[in-house]
């Protein structure tokens, strides 16, 4: 039961990336292009597909198989839309022999970067997982076909029981599968043939597939076996509070699996959500070959001081969503294998580990099931987080404090929000604006950035009527989690000759709690949350890569990116 949980998070990461390099969380069709007119060419790595069919990857070891080939068709597509029919007799692919087409497999061929490990496999035997990649040709008709490639060797293979035969630079259907016997009966249009590095040279290399008259060929690179590690992060300082909230009895009871807990993400939406948190963050754990070359279908084991992962208590301090995760296509990100992080319970600092792995599931101490058995041991990785408490104070300020009112002048309102020990809290708190009477704020909501706890908004009075001479702006947090409070506050922006309460001669826009300056002030108020007893906090630690925007370009990484095909 273990394995199984442990493979079907890992389908998160798969889904995650499929909608970073896809730019949704659906496979991507190939083209308008009828597929009985040429031939197209997927590749994609046999660990992604382990990662992909969760709990089935038996049908990972086996893909040649024309079964399990539909199997994981129907995994990856499912509730997507096809172009082309699939000419299932009866309409259903899930009890009958259909079609398959290019765009089943699109994404997964997406996450594997078109890269080819140079020492794999680490074995050639059917009884586990095949540690290379599989070639998938989609062809026109069910004559002979003959794919060549120019670097490593593919496993000769055919439709009976037993061990794979022997390696070469080409592999001939003729008459092993349905779809190559030349009796005029298409079936699935596709075979799948394994193909390892077997010690190839780094560096590019080509698979060319032909079938009569038609040919098409794909590009890819050898590259080295994992060498070195590294985690990169989008933030250091998140805050504390996300708790279960499953009850006893409940399968995902102490797992934090819910959408409002710590799940690993499955869509770029998802995460963007969770770097939109201030009790979240995302990590990407980087590895490379010997010659520095950033590569897919590495896997990483993570861990750290402070933390627990899925099936295990609920950490201390935080969590992490997932505990082992490949490296795939990120899109603009690059190639990682990505993660998320959550404040749990305490506060204070905690070291986050990331090791290469050479296993699909299990620990250090007893691994499970083989993923790259030809990975070098490395240095562990390390970053250091630290874990905050909750919103415990919000001020706010107007800059200026007082303007003509005439419908396009504005003011800049700035909430500053603080945990229990006076430090800002951690990027991505929410906070609302709301105007009252005639005005805009825009945006509504706002989050705080910068390391500094601040969120802003542009506020525009609009022209007074008599009495209604400026806007009153009402501040509210918004919750990131079931811990925390929602704490108000309250700022003016008045009029030119507006009577405006305040105290004469503070200075404007000097920080919380500020007045307005030539004798006016705005009303600033504090409300303060009851004593959370929170520990130490860091400063705000954004990193590199926010804003959030930046995650949103990974959806059009990729852009252009279709199958090699040559023409007729």
């Amino acid at each position: 039961m273990l394995k199984r949980a442990v493979l079907l998070s890992l389908t998160g990461v798969v889904a995650l990336a499929a909608s970073l390099t896809m730019g949704s969380g659906q496979p991507a069709q190939a083209g308008n292009e009828d597929p009985d007119s040429q031939i197209h060419v997927v590749m994609f790595s046999a660990s992604i597909c382990l990662a992909f069919g969760g709990a089935i990857p038996s049908d990972c070891f086996s893909l040649w198989r024309p079964g399990n080939q539909q199997t994981l068709a129907e995994i990856v597509t499912k509730d997507a839309q096809h172009t082309f029919k699939r000419d299932c007799v009866n309409g259903n692919p899930a009890t009958e022999v259909c079609r398959l087409l290019p765009s089943d497999f699109e994404s997964l061929r997406n996450l594997t970067g078109e890269q080819l490990h140079q020492d794999d496999p680490g074995t050639n035997k059917s009884s586990g997982p095949f540690e290379g990649v599989y070639v998938l040709a989609f062809v026109p008709d069910d004559q002979p076909i003959e794919i060549r490639t120019s670097k490593g060797k593919f496993v000769q293979i055919d439709d009976s029981p037993g061990p794979f035969g022997g390696t070469d630079d080409s592999y001939v259907c003729d008459g092993q599968f349905d779809d190559c016997n030349d009796d005029g009966d298409m079936l699935k249009g596709m075979i799948a043939i394994p193909l390892g590095g077997y010690g190839a040279e780094l560096g590019p290399g080509r698979i060319t597939v032909s079938q009569g008259t038609k040919q098409a060929a794909l590009d890819f690179t050898v590259v080295g076996e994992p060498d070195t590690i590294s985690i990169e992060t989008f933030k250091s300082t998140i805050t504390n509070g996300i708790v279960d909230l499953d009850t006893p009895g409940d399968p995902n009871y102490r797992k934090l699996s819910a959408e409002d807990e710590c799940p690993l993400p499955t869509s770029l939406e998802g995460f963007t959500n969770a770097l939109g948190r201030p009790d979240k963050t995302v990590l990407i754990g980087r590895i490379l070959d010997e010659a520095g070359t950033q590569i897919t279908q590495g896997w990483v084991l993570w861990g750290g001081t402070g933390i627990e992962v899925p099936n295990r208590p609920i950490g201390p301090v935080a969590n992490l969503g997932a505990p082992i995760t490949p490296t795939v296509n990120l899109g603009s990100f690059g190639f990682g294998a990505p993660q998320v992080l959550c404040g749990t319970k305490g506060t204070g600092p905690i070291t986050i580990t990331a090791t290469i792995f050479k296993y699909a599931t299990g620990t250090p101490e007893i691994p499970g099931l083989p993923a790259d058995t030809q990975a070098h041991t490395a240095q562990p990785a390390s970053l250091d987080f630290e874990v905050i408490g909750q919103v415990d104070s919000v001020t706010a300020v107007a800059d200026p404090p007082v303007v003509d009112c005439n419908g396009t002048n504005s003011a800049k309102v700035t909430a500053t929000v603080l945990t229990a020990d006076g430090q800002p809290i951690a990027n991505g708190q929410s906070v609302q604006f709301d105007v009252v009477a005639l005005g805009t704020a825009n945006p509504i909501i706002s989050k705080t950035g910068g390391g500094k706890g601040e969120a802003s908004t542009v506020v525009t009075p609009l022209s007074p009527v008599d009495e209604l001479r400026g806007v009153t702006v009402n501040i509210s947090t918004i919750p990131s989690n079931s811990s925390a409070d929602v704490l108000t506050t309250a700022v003016r922006v008045d009029c030119s000759g507006a009577s405006v309460p305040g105290s004469p001669g503070a200075s404007a826009g000097s920080g919380a709690g500020a007045g307005a300056g030539a004798g006016a002030g705005p009303q600033t108020g504090v409300i303060r949350a009851p004593d959370t007893g929170s520990g130490s906090a860091a400063d705000g630690g954004a990193l590199a890569w926010w804003p959030l925007v930046m995650l949103a370009a990974g959806a059009v990484a990729l852009a252009g990116a279709r199958f090699a095909t040559k023409r007729d």
